[in-house]
């Protein structure tokens, strides 16, 4: 009797820390991408021109009006370089570079995004992946939508349990006032590596 309930005792603890390795995702696993935009301060497209020398994205700003310097979609800041949006009227579309992630499992991203209080219910910043380089693309389940909500938030939109052969992140950020200025930074994508 006495074994049978340190079995039973054993085969809870089993589950419950199966259970939280599957299900407790708390990245403990080092990043295999990462994109702070570090020592990229200007590239990016805005009014006056582009400039994407150095960098592995791209940009579509097909949708949007640029009107001179103050309107862009470009890196900003010093010590903390971001990309941010200004007065883009319109879609302004970036695409992370494709990832590799045919050698890991349960592949997760996150990043760092922040709404500005200006921004109106009309604006928004929207977060989209895709697999293996081909389909749609689909919002991040957990803060994928980012709309104005007249005050400034920051969110860390995340998806989690992705497999394929690789990811490419598609963030869109449509504001269409000077005072509105938000950004996104930090992406990172983390997964379980399978062994060789």
């Amino acid at each position: 009797m006495k074994n049978l309930t340190l079995l039973k005792i054993a085969s809870l603890f089993i589950f419950l820390l199966t259970a939280q390795i599957s299900f407790g995702q708390t990245h403990s696993e080092p990043e295999f991408f990462l994109e702070d935009f570090s020592g990229q301060v200007g590239k990016g497209v805005a009014g006056n021109g582009s400039d994407f020398s150095g960098v592995n994205w791209t940009m579509d700003v097909s949708d949007c009006t640029l009107d001179g310097v103050g309107d862009y979609f470009k890196v900003t800041g010093n010590n903390n370089t971001r990309l941010r949006a200004k007065d883009v009227d319109g879609d302004a579309i970036w695409y992370s570079e494709s990832v590799d992630i045919s050698c890991y499992t349960d592949v997760s991203f996150k990043l760092y995004a922040k709404t500005d209080a200006d921004m109106q219910s009309s604006d928004f910043i929207k977060i989209q992946y895709r697999l293996n380089d081909t389909g749609d693309w689909t919002q991040a389940q957990t803060n994928g939508y980012l709309p104005g909500s007249g005050s400034s938030n920051t969110y860390n939109p995340e998806q989690f349990g992705l497999n394929g052969t690789s990811l490419q992140l598609k963030v869109t950020i449509n504001v269409n006032n000077n005072n509105e200025t938000p950004f996104i930074d930090n992406m990172q994508a983390y997964g379980t590596a399978i062994p060789a």
